[in-house]
């Protein structure tokens, strides 16, 4: 998902879900949650996280 949305020219990429990727160049109307609310274990590799049920896993 990084190197997708930074191919793509965005700067921040977020997992949702154990597979969802979102991509942005803005953070907007979020609020920090807790890191025990990512706890999905990622589609392509289990040993990161990628995310929650409706919290997304963000890198810069």
């Amino acid at each position: 998902c990084v190197a997708y949305c930074s191919t793509m020219g965005f700067s921040i990429a977020g997992t949702e879900c154990a597979g969802q990727c979102f991509c942005g160049n803005t953070i907007s109307q979020s609020q920090p949650i807790s890191e025990a609310a990512c706890n999905m274990p990622c589609e392509d590799d289990s040993s990161q996280i990628c995310g929650g049920s409706a919290a997304l896993s963000l890198f810069t």
